[in-house]
């Protein structure tokens, strides 16, 4: 059910809202909401380092055991925040994480920070820095080669080089030089 949808029925029954809400959801759910949470509240900042956004760890986190054991909707984009306000406000929030098996609500919170964790490690490692140095000089080494002229351009130059080099006529630096000690005067 949309978030909506529950919005409208308990504005209808005046506050009253029956949930349906499971105590206990499969290992392969809990699996999916880790990667999910974890996925939108990570990211990597400009010095490549891991960063975590704890109030989308939270939001995310809720919002995917809202979905997961109430099977309540959230929408994307604007709307989400208000909708998850107002499922805080009405005490709707409440109830579902009331009946929500705690083992398994402390499972999913220990399961996203060892998650969590873990990628900081990977991630933030001075192995991985320093392995990330090392992609960035072989990036920079390929860039550098492909500029670099193949072996029939560098025949070509020499060839060219070689024909204007038959016709260079050495007298014609001492009068450049002479030009050049008149125009500092």
């Amino acid at each position: 059910m949309k978030v909506s949808e529950l919005r409208e029925l308990y504005e209808k029954n005046k506050g009253h809202s029956d949930i349906n809400v499971k105590k206990h959801v499969s290992i392969a759910a809990i699996s999916a909401m880790v990667k999910m949470i974890v996925d939108g509240c990570t990211d990597i900042n400009a010095d490549g380092l891991l960063e975590v956004d704890l109030i989308n760890k939270k939001l995310n986190t809720d919002i995917a055991i809202m979905f997961h054991y109430a099977e309540i909707e959230f929408p994307d984009g604007k709307g989400l925040v208000a909708d998850y306000d107002w499922m805080v406000e009405s005490g709707l929030y409440d109830i579902v994480m009331d009946r929500i098996d705690g083992r398994q609500y402390f499972l999913l919170l220990e399961l996203i920070d060892e998650e969590i964790e873990q990628r900081k490690e990977l991630t933030n490692s001075i192995e991985a820095s320093v392995a990330k140095l090392v992609i960035a000089v072989e990036k920079g080494i390929d860039a550098v080669i492909k500029k670099l002229p193949s072996k029939k351009q560098l025949s070509n130059l020499i060839k060219e080089a070689g024909g204007e080099f038959k016709n260079f006529d050495p007298d014609k630096l001492e009068v450049l030089g002479g030009l050049l000690d008149k125009l500092k005067v």
